[in-house]
């Protein structure tokens, strides 16, 4: 069975949301960790010169 779009549907079928119109939203977070500052005191030593000159 074939879906009606909002142009075929009749203005009986039709309600308030309808006639708005259409909105995409697109969001991204890009926090992705802790700050290098937390980071440190739980790196192991032997990384410990990587993470700072990755990270600062």
């Amino acid at each position: 069975m074939a879906t009606k779009t909002t142009r075929q549907k009749r203005a009986s079928e039709m309600t308030d949301l309808d006639e708005q119109p259409q909105l995409m939203v697109f969001s991204a977070d890009t926090h992705v960790g802790p700050r290098a500052e937390d980071l440190r005191p739980h790196c192991r030593k032997k990384y410990l010169g990587a993470l700072i000159v990755a990270v600062g």
